[in-house]
């Protein structure tokens, strides 16, 4: 991806691709994202330009990841990948996970007695393991993640041989590989909910992933505007938790 000229301006040059935030090979419930935000490798505190889109690297010290040296094209050592590796798996148990963004699974973990810093659960993205620098990803940017990351992602829950639950945000569904991911459905949950956003009602969708001969609940929460589970009070978060738990 960094090597490829159409896709290298519009990635965090810094950053080291994400594959799984937290303990994923113990994980019983993986929640899915898009793609790793900037200011997991970004300092938002520090601006370099006026337009907002550009940062400063986090200091040494706040760093949740392993950072790209200035060479940015080049490949990553054993050692390397080992050192992203561990700091990726410990993310929750070292204090400098980006709070403001994962909390908003807090209700909803909790309801299923599986939060992050349990190691019962973790986090994965669909589109791409790597930051991108600025957004809307033009469509054939995003073609060219997408078509990298999708196959990236399957291959980390293939990898994960606890998983029981997969809960997703956002149209992400829409564009999983039908061969594995099947069955949608709409769900009742929140049915006298008033509109949420431009969005309407069903607002939750549940499918089926194949994977390792097994099957397993995939549960996809549509309303998305940057953060988790948009569109839900702590309580309605919680809600959503048990009406998961009640379907394992």
């Amino acid at each position: 991806m960094f090597a490829d000229p159409r896709t290298r301006d519009w990635m965090v040059h810094c950053a080291t691709p994400v594959l799984a935030f937290g303990r994923w090979q113990d994980a019983e419930v993986t929640t899915v994202g898009i793609n790793p935000s900037k200011f997991e490798f970004l300092d938002k505190d520090r601006p370099l330009n006026q337009a907002g889109w550009d940062f400063a690297e986090l200091v040494v010290d706040e760093r949740r990841f392993l950072h790209r040296r200035a060479n940015y094209t080049e490949d990553l050592t054993q050692e390397m990948v080992r050192d992203a590796r561990d700091l990726a798996e410990r993310y929750f148990e070292r204090g400098k996970e980006y709070v403001g963004w994962f909390r908003g699974f807090g209700p909803l973990l909790g309801a299923l007695e599986s939060r992050f810093n349990t190691g019962l659960s973790c986090h994965t993205d669909y589109l791409s393991p790597f930051a991108t620098s600025r957004k809307p990803l033009p469509k054939d940017v995003k073609s060219r993640l997408c078509a990298h990351g999708l196959a990236c992602w399957v291959e980390v829950l293939k990898c994960m041989t606890n998983l029981r639950v997969v809960i997703g945000l956002g149209a992400g569904w829409k564009n999983l590989d039908a061969s594995i991911f099947s069955g949608w459905q709409s769900c009742d949950f929140l049915s006298d909910r008033e509109r949420i956003a431009h969005y309407q009602f069903p607002y939750l969708k549940a499918g089926q992933l194949q994977l390792n001969q097994l099957t397993i609940p995939v549960f996809w929460w549509v309303p998305h505007r940057g953060d988790p589970l948009f569109g839900l009070s702590n309580s309605e978060k919680e809600r959503l938790g048990e009406y998961i738990r009640s379907r394992l």
